[in-house]
């Protein structure tokens, strides 16, 4: 409805630590999604699938990448 959108397009939370758990997660975002931590961490059991148009990786200090085979182009 109409009020849960305006209340929902002024919801902040501000908290010291927020843990989730779930089963699935889906989250679509139309413009832009922006994350900022000190650290990042995935741990994916099988598969991580990154994908986009244009894809940029860059570090001022070490880039490891480490597996059986590394497929690259």
């Amino acid at each position: 409805s109409t009020r849960v959108r305006n209340v929902a397009d002024m919801f902040e939370i501000i908290a010291e630590c927020i843990r989730q758990r779930a089963g699935s997660v889906y989250r679509e975002v139309k413009d832009l999604d922006h994350l900022k931590a000190g650290q990042v961490y995935y741990k994916a059991e099988t598969v991580l699938n990154m994908r986009g148009k244009h894809s940029v990786l860059s570090a001022e200090g070490e880039v490891k990448i480490d597996g059986a085979r590394v497929h690259l182009g």
